[in-house]
């Protein structure tokens, strides 16, 4: 029998929720398999939650797309006297991403400076994303280009599949090269399948023309 079922064999939450450590993995557990009414009783029986076991909750919530949870959260952390911190931002984002909430997604992004919390290359991916789904495909190049360390390979996969979602070919291309850079010597098959997948599209759209 697995962890999670395991887990699902106890009539109540509170037995594990005293366990710090053990309530966060709960947590981790319950959210990834989309069991949030689990890890809400679970979290409701931890004593003090910190930063982290929110984190957790918010979490699953977020990856479930459930952005009114999200928003909401946030606003009970921050009344529990917490500050949100970077792995927060990441929730709040990729639920905007899943919302196609992009102003909002601009927002918790942009108030990340004034809050002092450093943006890592996750955070710009975040962002990147939401812009791509948005077919708002300009301005995440923009985005990609200001990363202080510079884009890594998932950045630049993460653009050119919105490249090939909207057909656009001419940032394509840049993304593609930048990309292909970027791996180095290693051999990336998704790139090309994206780049062919992405000029296979505007062939059959010709095709209609």
């Amino acid at each position: 029998m697995g962890l999670h079922a395991r887990m699902d064999c106890q009539p109540d939450c509170s037995t594990y929720a005293a366990v710090r450590p053990v309530a966060i993995g709960l947590l981790d557990c319950y959210g990834k398999c989309g069991s949030m009414n689990r890890a809400e009783e679970c979290f409701n029986n931890m004593p003090s939650p910190d930063i982290i076991c929110w984190n957790s909750l918010l979490g699953g919530y977020s990856s479930l797309g459930d952005s009114t949870q999200v928003f909401s959260l946030v606003k009970k952390i921050q009344k529990a006297g917490l500050n949100i911190d970077a792995i927060t931002f990441i929730s709040i984002r990729t639920a905007c991403s899943h919302a196609g909430l992009v102003e909002e997604g601009k927002h918790y992004f942009d108030s990340m400076t004034g809050l002092g919390i450093r943006k890592s290359v996750e955070h710009y991916n975040c962002i990147v994303d939401i812009l791509g789904r948005a077919n708002r495909l300009e301005e995440a190049l923009v985005v990609v280009n200001s990363i202080p360390v510079g884009a890594d390979a998932v950045t630049w996969r993460i653009l050119l599949g919105s490249c090939r979602k909207w057909g656009n070919v001419e940032i394509g291309k840049v993304t593609f090269e930048a990309l292909v850079q970027a791996v180095g010597t290693k051999e990336d098959a998704s790139a090309y399948v994206l780049m062919s997948d992405l000029y296979g599209s505007m062939s059959s759209i010709d095709k209609f023309l």
